[in-house]
């Protein structure tokens, strides 16, 4: 396992922020610190844990323009043992939170390059506030990565965003917003 990789998983629930109505595609930058390592056992791990910020920008129109355009994250993720992602992200705001789950695949990892093409899908679990409202289902890439305790990633795509009747935090996102406090 490379370390320096886990940052994937965290994307997987951040990069659904990346969002806009119409599906037009929406940049996101993201700031990552990995705060728990999770529980390795061969090639697996579980647990990993790490939080940051969310800036948006780009189209924002339609539902996504009552979004703040600045959050803070909460991730947790596991990575199964053929290296794929799967991860919860609790993004909060004062307009609410809303909580994502998503996968992270990555690509061959090419010579020159200075990280392995990334990408995902996420969708909507639950939320509170505005966030109780919205439904998001997208995809995303990740165009740059920098920076090693901290890393800055930059992600981008499109996304389906429709209103809903208010669905609240479901269990697991409960309990990832207590890893925040």
């Amino acid at each position: 396992m490379l370390h320096g990789l886990r940052w994937g998983g965290a994307v997987g629930g951040v990069a659904a922020v990346v969002a806009v109505t119409s599906g037009l595609p929406v940049t996101a930058h993201i700031t990552y610190v990995e705060t728990n390592h999770g529980k390795t056992v061969g090639a697996t791990a579980t647990g990993v844990v790490g939080h940051g910020t969310i800036l948006l920008g780009g189209s924002l129109g339609g539902l996504l323009a009552k979004l703040p355009t600045r959050a803070t994250y909460v991730t947790r993720y596991d990575i199964d043992a053929s290296g794929n992602y799967h991860a919860l992200l609790l993004a909060e705001a004062k307009a609410g939170s809303i909580c994502l789950t998503g996968d992270v695949a990555f690509g061959k990892f090419k010579q020159g390059a200075s990280f392995p093409p990334t990408s995902g899908t996420y969708s909507t679990l639950g939320g509170t506030g505005l966030g109780a409202t919205l439904r998001l289902n997208g995809s995303y890439r990740i165009t740059a990565v920098s920076g090693t305790a901290t890393m800055q990633l930059t992600a981008t795509g499109p996304v389906t965003t429709r209103p809903g009747p208010p669905k609240g935090l479901p269990s697991a996102c409960r309990a990832l917003a207590k890893l925040t406090r």
